[in-house]
């Protein structure tokens, strides 16, 4: 990472990380070819298109934070939590991000962030307490 990279983007990189190793704890074995290949594509694909929408200046930062962004949304697809919820969730934050990238200004991305964490939080903590220690 460079020096022009900010607090704010470390701190999101480590809660993607985090997010990593709940999904990766909680990963389903049975899953289906279309959806592994939906979560290979969402790890791939993020740090691509944030490599793109960014300018050269930035160093390496854009691709570890989509590396770290598209890793949490892919586990999160393919863990055992309702996708509904926690997949949509993250597929939310991803779009969000990518838009507060390409339009820094635009209003949608920060609404668009909290709820989708909102829904994948609390799709998380509503499948947690139901299942039985």
């Amino acid at each position: 990472m460079t020096s022009t990279t900010t607090p704010a983007t470390v701190l999101m990189i480590i809660g993607h990380v985090m997010g990593i190793a709940l999904f990766l704890n909680h990963l389903r074995r049975d899953l289906a070819m279309a959806r592994k290949i939906f979560a290979t594509a969402l790890l791939l694909l993020t740090p691509l298109v944030f490599l793109l929408l960014t300018n050269t200046d930035r160093g390496a930062a854009p691709a570890f934070q989509g590396l770290a962004l598209g890793g949490m949304a892919a586990s999160a697809w393919a863990s055992t939590f309702v996708r509904a919820r926690v997949g949509s969730g993250a597929l939310i934050v991803v779009v969000a991000c990518l838009i507060a990238l390409e339009w820094p200004s635009w209003q949608i991305a920060w609404p668009l962030f909290f709820v989708g964490n909102l829904v994948l939080a609390t799709g998380v903590t509503g499948e947690l307490r139901s299942r039985p220690d």
